[in-house]
């Protein structure tokens, strides 16, 4: 008789399901007959918590760089546009005040919106094709520099610089790095009809 009791214990011991005392997140305690840490379908809650938080670290670290990105391109475009008003100040006799107009979100958000990523660039070469037509002694004065945009793209820019004396000249990004200056453009359009 003893020998089944030992017997049967073993039996039920074996077959038996093992418990476990876990302790919540929030401090209550549950039992379970899985692991703790493991739900009934088998996930790993503390490694779906450490995903989770990985996930969370690395969109916060996205926002903080895309932020730290913004302060940098905003502080570059002051830089630039604090430039061109120095410019402007400096050569008000052959520069009109309001010939380099600051292209600000408020006043030009579809600008803006189209050459999000180009805008310091667009800010420095308008600056930059000032002198240049300035230096050509072609220009008495400037009287606008902006941005060409029926004839330009993203990848491809060109600024109109215009000039009292009526010369108008379209420099592209690649002439502007170059430091060339293209004939006017209505001298390119008077010279094809004094040809015909």
């Amino acid at each position: 008789m003893r020998i089944f009791i030992v017997v049967l214990c073993l039996v039920f011991a074996g077959t038996a399901n093992a418990f476990y005392k876990c302790k919540k997140p929030d401090g209550s305690v549950s039992f379970s007959d899985a692991p703790c840490g493991v739900r009934d379908d088998g996930v790993d809650i503390e490694k779906e918590q450490r995903y989770q938080e990985s996930l969370e670290k690395r969109t916060e670290q996205e926002r903080d760089r895309l932020a730290m990105e913004k302060r940098e391109r905003t502080g570059k475009l002051m830089s630039e546009r604090k430039r061109q008003d120095v410019f402007v100040r400096q050569y008000f006799k052959v520069i009109a005040k309001d010939a380099i107009p600051h292209y600000t979100a408020e006043e030009y958000p579809e600008l803006e919106k189209t050459y999000y990523d180009r805008m310091v660039d667009i800010e420095s070469y308008r600056l930059s094709a000032v002198r240049l037509v300035l230096n050509s002694q072609q220009c008495d004065k400037v009287s606008a520099s902006n941005l060409d945009q029926p004839n330009s793209t993203p990848k491809d820019l060109n600024i109109l610089v215009e000039c009292v004396n009526g010369n108008r000249f379209r420099l592209h990004e690649k002439e502007i790095t170059k430091g060339t200056v293209p004939a006017p453009l209505d001298a390119a359009k008077t010279s094809g009809q004094q040809a015909k």
